[in-house]
């Protein structure tokens, strides 16, 4: 009979499926109820209108024991079967169980277009429970067990037997339909299917051949019986939805029976999956490169051989399973691989009585996206042997990363590689490692430091292999001793102009981690080597630190040695050094680090303290301590502590300092204070004496005061000395000393300057002192000169400019007028002798008009003085005007008492007073 109700869209999958579900159901609920005709009247409107007309049934048969239904056709014939029959005993069907059921002729195309999507809305009830169904026993009261195979009845199994003969689907795609053929007859026993099954898929470019015949217990292999063979052969097979594409070959078998299984498979052609885009997406943040190349490829095959294999050899008394694989899949551009080769015997119910032999196994990950980056990692394990409770083996791990962003450590490249054995002993395993190394190129802690070029790590050389344990309890916990070598490097950081080198090359690791509870503590030890900066700054650092899941502190400390070369010229021309020693407590936890320390002079005297903290909200924080010291007699020793760092020496007074400071944009802001009680010393063997004064800092560098300070001493002995000194001095914070103001007492007269600012990085800066009121016979007298004494007074400019290490007077100039210079010595000089009578007649009571000196040069090393006298001797030729000229080099301190010997006068004038002379004027 056929209906004419509204065709609903051909949705063939579930035409299949719920389409003959339906026409069983119905058949069923109406045994003995309907005659024939009316059920079959009834059963065709009811699929009509679920949307499967046109449909069209036969019922040959509905009986208590049956129906058997013919000539099926839906959806106008798209879906046909010859034959739906069902066998039951109607009172075991109340229970749910069917006794068989028979498909025949099975005729159906899917349309992928329309159908595709839908396949996965589809579900198959599971087996009917092995209880009674609802309703209670059939009539009678005792419960009715005809036709009920005791092989099936504590399984709860609904169909006993299921036979499928000549069934056909096909498949329409966009570009190809692929037929896909099954037969099979299965029948039920205790937790399993006995029987056959064949299937046949085929198209362009499609080949899918299944086969099984035997029995299948349940989910465990181990009890299957039987022999079967699955055969793939797919060539540009495309899925819309799924894949593009879907190529490769293989062959799987399967055969079990009493003395075992083995499973024997090739794949002679990678099974190679071009993803469509739509299923590349959702995973293109962990796979990046399928968004260039959306294919997956597998590749399976033996460990050294074209096949792989897994046997189960049932012959021995425990089990035991025989594995020989490899397999690898290609995601984009990662890599994931594992290899097995080996036997495995694994009694049941007792895990440690479990017993190996692996020559190998292997995992490995190639070219995995993340943090930013991507990271390729490996693990081979080579001649395992058991048994489990006390097994042992080798192992080597490889590893390397590119690009890495980690939240505190950036990672552009790495790597790491580890050679060893292994051991198992009860809930203890130890790994002996030969080899072990880790580089880490240009490793950054953000805001911090960087490692520049790497930081290299290995096994300490020439030691026996060391050891690390794991130990099974609760939880799993690691640990480990380990001496390791260190190659140099070069740590870079905002704070520093220069990256500071560190060469460490032993370092002790020592601790423990138990991962899960997420609890570690890790010493790390190290004494000898050296951390620089530049040539100038030498740490030999002592380290002793703890690394735990709570916080990481220890103690850091060692020798620090300074050192400086020599400039070209000036004070600071000798090499210079100084050393002193560093203690230190270390802590830091989450983002704050703090540490604590003293400070103590080479000798192991302490003068100082220090604390330092690092907040990534609050920046850096150091304040640094230096109480008074008193140098001198029973007290420090300038050079323990300051070395040859300063040309000073002969300390004797008080300076203490102090100093809190804070990184900034611009520096490190802060406060900061060195103060001098009265205190005396040389400075290139100049004395200074009673150094009095207190510099306050609000920043250290660049450095700037809160406002002027000053500065008092009471005498520098220079020639003719300084005295009563006064400096007020500014830092603005821009890199420069303002010397404000400079007042002294000089030879009877003052000294004078400012306001000048001197650039304390080094570039030129340019000072002028003004001389007003020195006295000449003081000036005469600081020469040390026996007979040479006179009166008046000088003034002038001398411009003193600091450059390249020195103090230059540039283009000095002193005047006087007015005076006397008066010079009887008891013996002629030697310059003088014999040809400077004249001079020192002239000078024995000369009274100059004008004096006048221009100075230049290098006040220290190479300094040129000329100076020019014009008057008269009043005694000598009727006080005939004389002029005298002086040229003078070298340094300041030579010039001033030596200078006298190089006087002359002009020839010019030196004739015209021998002339004079004769006649008699």
């Amino acid at each position: 009979m056929t209906g004419t109700p509204k065709r609903a869209s051909r949705t063939v999958a579930r035409t299949i499926l719920l389409g003959f579900a339906s026409i069983f159901a119905l058949l069923v609920l109406a045994v003995l109820i309907f005659p024939a005709p009316i059920i079959e009247i009834a059963a065709v409107n009811v699929l009509n209108a679920r949307g499967f007309g046109p449909a069209r049934i036969s019922v040959a048969k509905i009986a208590t024991d049956g129906v058997d239904v013919r000539d099926i056709s839906l959806l106008g014939g798209a879906v046909r079967a010859s034959r739906l029959a069902a066998d039951f005993d109607f009172a075991q069907l109340r229970r749910g169980r069917i006794d068989r059921i028979l498909l025949e002729g099975l005729d159906g195309t899917l349309d992928w277009d329309t159908d595709g999507p839908r396949i996965g809305e589809f579900k198959l009830t599971g087996r009917a429970p092995s209880g009674d169904p609802p309703g209670g026993d059939p009539p009678g009261g005792a419960p009715d067990t005809r036709n009920v195979d005791d092989s099936t009845s504590d399984t709860g199994t609904s169909i006993a037997n299921i036979v499928v003969k000549d069934a056909r689907i096909v498949f329409r795609l966009p570009d190809r339909d692929v037929a896909l053929r099954v037969d099979t007859d299965l029948n039920a026993f205790q937790n399993g299917w006995r029987g056959s099954l064949i299937a046949f898929a085929s198209g362009q470019g499609v080949t899918v051949d299944a086969s099984w015949g035997g029995f299948a217990a349940g989910s465990d292999i181990t009890d299957w019986r039987g022999q079967g063979n699955l055969k793939l052969s797919f060539d540009g097979l495309a899925v819309p939805g799924l894949t593009d594409a879907l190529a490769g070959d293989g062959t799987i078998d399967l055969t079990a029976h009493d003395q075992g299984i083995a499973v024997v498979g090739s794949f002679p052609r990678p099974l190679d999956v071009e993803l469509s885009r739509e299923r590349v997406g959702p995973i293109v943040p962990i796979f990046p490169g399928l968004a260039d190349d959306p294919r997956i490829t597998f590749e399976i095959a033996g460990t050294a051989q074209p096949d792989f294999k897994i046997e189960l050899n049932r012959a021995q008394s425990v089990p035991r399973w025989n594995i020989d694989t490899k397999a690898t899949a290609h995601i984009g551009h990662t890599a994931a691989s594992a290899a097995v080769n080996g036997w495995i015997d694994a009694p049941s119910g007792n895990p440690m009585a479990i017993d190996f032999a692996f020559d190998l196994i292997s995992l490995g990950i190639d070219g995995l996206n993340t943090s930013g980056g991507t990271v390729s990692a490996g693990i081979t394990l080579r001649d395992n042997r058991g048994p489990l409770v006390m097994a042992e083996g080798a192992f080597a791990l490889d590893g390397k990363a590119t690009g890495l962003n980690l939240p505190n450590l950036s990672l552009p490249a790495g790597d790491i590689s580890g050679r060893g054995t292994w051991r198992l002993d009860g809930l203890s395993m130890s790994f002996d490692l030969s080899e072990l190394n880790a580089r880490g190129d240009r490793l950054e802690l953000p805001d911090i430091a960087a490692v520049d070029p790497a930081l290299t790590i290995g096994l300490k050389s020439g030691t026996a292999p060391q050891q690390v344990n794991v130990v099974f309890g609760d939880a799993i916990t690691v640990a480990g001793q380990l001496a390791l070598d260190v190659a140099p490097f070069n740590i870079m950081t905002a704070a520093l102009a220069e990256p500071v080198s560190v060469a460490v090359p032993s370092v002790s690791v020592e601790g423990y981690a138990t991962p899960a509870d997420g609890i570690y503590r890790v010493s790390i030890g190290h004494d000898g080597g050296t951390v620089s900066y530049g040539d100038e700054v030498k740490l030999e650092p002592h380290l002793d630190l703890v690394l735990s899941n709570t916080d990481t502190s220890g103690n850091i400390g060692g020798r620090v040695k300074l050192s400086k070369s020599g400039q070209p010229q000036g004070p600071f021309a000798a090499p210079a050094r100084a050393e002193f020693n560093v203690t230190s407590r270390f802590t830091m936890s989450g983002e704050a680090i703090n540490a604590s320390g003293d400070l103590a002079a080479g000798n192991g005297k302490a003068f100082g303290h220090f604390d330092l903290s690092r907040n990534q909200q609050t920046g850096h924080s150091i304040a640094v301590d230096i109480p008074e010291i008193k140098f001198g007699i029973g007290g420090a020793n300038w050079q323990d502590i300051a070395g040859t760092l300063l040309p000073i020496d002969r300390v004797d007074g008080k300076i203490s300092a102090s100093a809190r400071l804070k990184s900034s944009d611009t520096g490190y802001a802060g406060t900061g204070q060195v103060k001098f009680e009265n205190v005396d010393f040389e400075l290139d063997t100049i004395p200074i004496q009673s150094l009095d004064g207190t510099l306050a800092f609000e920043q250290i560098w660049p450095p700037k005061t809160p406002g002027l300070q000053t500065i008092k001493a009471g005498a520098v002995a220079v020639t003719p000395p300084l005295t009563e000194i006064v400096a007020d001095i500014d830092m603005p914070g821009d890199g420069t000393l303002v010397l404000s103001s400079l007042a002294a007492g000089y030879a009877g007269g003052s000294i004078h300057g400012g306001p000048a600012p001197i650039d304390l990085t080094g570039k030129p800066s340019t000072v002028v002192l003004n001389i007003d009121g020195a006295k000449v016979d003081a000036l005469l007298a600081a020469t040390g000169t026996t007979g040479l004494a006179g009166s008046g007074t000088i003034a002038g400019a001398i411009p003193l400019e600091v450059r390249d290490g020195g103090l230059f007077v540039v283009d000095g100039k002193l005047e006087g007028r007015g005076g006397t210079v008066a010079y009887r010595p008891s013996e002629a000089p030697a310059a003088l002798a014999g040809g400077g009578d004249i001079v020192l007649q002239a000078l024995s009571d000369f009274h100059f008009d004008a004096i006048k000196a221009t100075i230049n040069g290098n006040v220290l090393e190479d300094l040129n003085v000329a100076v020019g006298l014009k008057g008269k001797n009043p005694g000598l030729y009727g006080g005939y005007p004389i002029e005298f000229n002086l040229n003078l080099d070298g340094p300041l301190a030579r010039i001033a008492s030596d200078g006298m010997a190089g006087y002359r006068i002009p020839d010019d004038i030196k004739r015209k007073l021998e002339q004079n002379a004769v006649s008699g004027k």
